[in-house]
């Protein structure tokens, strides 16, 4: 499984909207679903109710997120991959880390450095 998460570079910002959405629920160890992952139907999922409920708000803004991007990650995912990212973000919320780069990578995430704040959500703003 930690080879499987080497092979998905997170941002901080996108730990943090999977930590939230997953809500740390272990996997379950049943037969593995060749289809859609469970990380993608359930970012997926919620972005969709978001915009529904807050009259067409993206939900990425508030974790400093491009849902396109994300998404386009997990969708990506194969199995192997989208049980090892469910099982980690598990562990973090089991292991009480913080919400900081450290404390995801304790619980087995890669994270990279993302776009400057002003860049997240969507482009920057006119300074002038």
């Amino acid at each position: 499984m930690a080879a499987e998460l080497r092979r998905i570079p997170l941002t901080h910002a996108e730990a943090s909207c999977l930590a939230g959405i997953l809500k740390g629920h272990r996997p379950r160890r049943g037969p593995i679903s060749a289809s859609i992952g469970v990380c993608y139907a359930e970012c997926d999922q919620a972005f969709r109710l978001a915009q529904e409920v807050t009259d067409q708000a993206l939900a990425g803004k508030w974790w400093g997120v491009s849902e396109e991007v994300l998404l386009s990650k997990l969708r990506r995912l194969g199995p192997a991959a989208d049980l090892a990212l469910e099982d980690a973000i598990a562990r973090w919320h089991d292991g009480h880390f913080e919400a900081t780069t450290e404390g995801f990578e304790r619980a087995g995430l890669r994270i990279i450095p993302g776009p400057p704040a002003d860049h997240r959500g969507g482009p920057a703003q006119d300074q002038g």
